[in-house]
């Protein structure tokens, strides 16, 4: 039952997404979060156009989801749509993981060695699969996707509405065409890969933080010949495809919604709009880099576990083992993933800075899946004897995945929270009618007063100013 079971990466991909959905279905937030939940919620649900970088695919997929019976009020419906898409992106590591265990690790013992004369040449390894590897990728890809399904912050992006989770779908997924796509040379896994990666533009920009190392393994694979300038000219109509979302904004714009952030209804504001203009002054200004460069060091084991940070530098010592396959080597892949992403990520002074490193955490991950699969541990017949490497990862998934559960479940259990709702209220309900408010609160509140005004029609009378967007 259990060899049938990880016979396809599917069954393992449906297991951690009815999982993850089901814990972030029982702490999802009944109403608001704090920060940019009520304006987001607002401008899903009557198609206006949010802060910069406008989010475009995420405000449309959001509308659809503000409309489906699935909850009783807008905001429960989007924030299921966070659960939902935090969910998927659990479930698309597994089929990631799942690529990278089965056809880039294999081992520099493993390489065949020809003696021509006094040369030795290394003969390449033809990328063949057997059931037992099979089997033993799909465990690793469970593993991943439990780990990082309860990590903290993917965790807490999952309990209200963010764009975040839908950047931790796409993220996975980006990442499984694009090594596909090296593997197998097909036009196909081109053109999705080309395709996800303008919709997850579309969506967020640190999509870009992709661009180190997946030009690495580009360029290593297919070299830097006019030919690899070809194969990047038959990507670029699927990625502008993907990029279309981005149209929504300007044409909306010129409708004069009810939210219309920037108004990007001419080229240099739609620039200034898409590109982050407005979030420039906190951008590499190096006055806290340091500072967080050192928090996210020292936040790794509350994210995880210890169990998995231990598990990381066993990771990497095993991808140090593990030779190029087809001149791309996964540790350097890897390693561009996770550093690309934090020395971004720690430039950007803002306090709610950890969803930034989402794409360092999946690299984190796939480093504490390669630790428990350590060639010098498994390979050892005391292991062999008892254990395989599947069933090893499959019962690690549920230990680690729960005591990262238990251990984060209270942080992130936003079931009875009702501060924003509360708070929001309020402040509208107890103002005189037609009064204007001037505020700097707009994590607690001002944000939250969109929501209720104009999707709930509570107190529209009402004015209220943000100090900071004066």
């Amino acid at each position: 039952m259990m060899l049938r079971f990880l016979s396809r990466p599917l069954f393992g991909a449906v297991f951690v997404f009815l999982v993850s959905f089901i814990v972030y279905m029982m702490t999802l937030a009944p109403g608001l979060g704090f920060i940019d939940a009520g304006e987001l919620a607002t401008t899903a649900s009557t198609l206006g156009i949010a802060h910069p970088t406008g989010y475009p695919l995420f405000t449309l997929i959001g509308h659809l989801f503000s409309i489906l019976p699935i909850a009783a009020t807008v905001i429960g419906r989007l924030n299921i749509m966070s659960a939902f898409f935090a969910a998927m992106g659990a479930a698309a590591c597994v089929y990631l993981v799942h690529e990278i265990h089965l056809y880039w690790l294999v081992a520099k013992s493993k390489v065949k060695v020809e003696t021509k004369g006094k040369k030795k040449e290394e003969k390449p390894v033809e990328l063949t699969t057997n059931e037992t590897k099979a089997q033993q990728a799909t465990a690793a890809g469970i593993f991943t996707g439990i780990i990082i399904a309860f990590s903290e912050t993917w965790w807490a992006n999952a309990t209200s509405i963010e764009v975040y989770p839908l950047h931790q779908f796409f993220l996975p997924v980006i990442l499984t065409f694009f090594l596909r796509m090296l593997r197998t040379d097909s036009k196909r896994d081109g053109f999705l890969f080309a395709l996800t990666l303008g919709l997850s533009f579309s969506n967020h920009l640190t999509t870009v933080l992709l661009a180190p190392a997946c030009l690495y393994a580009f360029f290593a694979r297919f070299g830097f010949s006019g030919e690899s300038w070809k194969r990047i000219g038959k990507l670029v109509l699927p990625f502008v495809l993907g990029l279309l979302p981005y149209s929504y904004l300007y044409i909306n714009a010129s409708s004069n919604p009810l939210m219309n952030w920037g108004d990007p209804s001419n080229f240099d504001s739609f620039m200034k709009h898409v590109t982050g203009g407005q979030y420039k002054v906190w951008m590499f200004t190096g006055q806290n880099a340091g500072k967080q460069f050192g928090e996210f060091w020292s936040g790794l084991p509350s994210e995880f576990s210890w169990f998995i940070v231990i598990f990381a530098v066993l990771g990497c010592i095993h991808l140090f083992t593990m030779r190029s396959i087809q001149r791309v080597n996964i540790l350097v892949f890897t390693s561009l993933l996770f550093f690309g992403c934090i020395f971004y990520g720690i430039n950007y002074d803002i306090h709610d800075i950890d969803s930034y490193f989402i794409l360092a955490y999946i690299a984190f991950a796939i480093f504490g899946t390669s630790g428990l699969t350590l060639r010098a541990v498994l390979d050892s017949k005391f292991t062999k004897k008892i254990f395989s490497v599947a069933y090893i990862l499959i019962w690690f998934a549920p230990l680690c995945g729960g005591f990262q559960m238990l251990n984060l479940y209270q942080n992130n259990d936003e079931s009875g929270n009702h501060m924003v709702d509360d708070f929001t209220t309020n402040m509208l309900q107890n103002l005189p009618k037609d009064a204007i408010v001037i505020s700097s609160a707009w994590d607690f509140w001002v944000s939250g007063s969109f929501y209720y005004q104009f999707v709930e029609k509570v107190r529209p009378d009402i004015t209220v100013i943000d100090v900071a967007l004066l």
